[in-house]
């Protein structure tokens, strides 16, 4: 059975806050729940009366698990805590716990990193997979204490993915100027407000945008295409199998669509080949030819 030790720490003092409407609304009375998954005996809840935490006990990797990469890496493995501090290193901090928080927790904790996810619904804590060993927090995510329960102050990446764009922006805002987290990712839904995030030199994923770009692409282009975004603008590819008329000559020389280029071309036998300027690009027979197109 798993044993946990509970460690104490102070509150660590903020200073003073900048005025506004954030830093108004930052502190709250209430405590908030820390909840630990603990291998064997399923969620704990806990009170964190002065931010207090459990030492979570790593799990067993699996017996296939390659021995080069260190214990505390090796997926599912949970990062132990300081010592002399009492803190739980979080390696991602995930705010909101809908359908979206839920699925990249998830896909995060399987992939080995360490993972705690805030939501100020408990109830959403319980649609997490049995199988999910990271830390669930319940709190109002604006609120400082809140994200320090959760391991802030030493965690790598931030994802603020609730269904509230204004929340997101300033909960992005609270990581990256009072904590200083460089890897913040935000969630928005309204595209007009890409810039905004922008502006504020937030890095954001508008999933209104890319869920239109492709299912525009999906119904203008070959439903094999893949799609990309990169930055604001989004990318599709696809290929076509080569003509008999078209074997021998120039990929580059193919004619295209609007808007759309010739990458390269992939061989029978698996190898790519790309379009190099100065360089020719004989088709052979079933080719397939690469081709890009912006979307928007």
């Amino acid at each position: 059975m798993a044993t946990k030790q509970q460690i104490h720490r102070p509150a660590a003092s903020l200073g003073a806050l900048p005025p506004g409407p954030v830093g108004n609304k930052l502190f709250h009375d209430k405590t908030p729940k820390i909840k630990a998954k603990i291998p064997g005996q399923g969620r704990r809840s806990v009170e964190a009366a002065s931010i207090s935490r459990h030492i979570l006990k790593k799990r067993t990797p699996a017996a296939n698990q390659p021995t080069g990469i260190p214990p505390e890496r090796r997926p599912g493995a949970l990062r132990m805590p300081n010592d002399k501090t009492g803190e739980i290193n979080v390696n991602v901090l995930v705010v909101g716990c809908g359908r979206l928080g839920r699925r990249l927790a998830e896909m995060l904790d399987q992939n080995g990193d360490d993972v705690a996810v805030i939501d100020s619904d408990p109830l959403n804590f319980l649609q997490l997979s049995d199988a999910f060993s990271g830390l669930t927090v319940t709190g109002v995510p604006m609120d400082m204490k809140v994200l320090q329960s959760a391991g802030i102050e030493s965690c790598d990446a931030v994802a603020v993915v609730t269904p509230d764009d204004n929340l997101n922006i300033t909960v992005s805002q609270i990581a990256r100027e009072f904590f200083h987290v460089e890897n913040v990712v935000a969630r928005i839904s309204d595209p007009a407000r890409e810039n905004v995030f922008k502006s504020f030199g937030l890095r954001s994923v508008c999933h209104t945008k890319m869920a239109g770009d492709a299912i525009f692409a999906s119904l203008t282009q070959p439903w094999e295409a893949k799609y990309l975004t990169f930055d604001t603008s989004s990318m599709a590819f696809h290929s076509r199998r080569v003509e008999p008329e078209q074997v021998g000559l120039d990929a580059k020389h193919l004619p295209c669509e609007e808007n759309e280029v010739v990458l390269g071309a992939v061989h029978t036998n698996g190898t790519v080949d790309l379009c190099r300027p100065g360089q020719a690009l004989p088709l052979q027979e079933k080719d397939q030819v690469l081709f890009a197109r912006v979307v928007d």
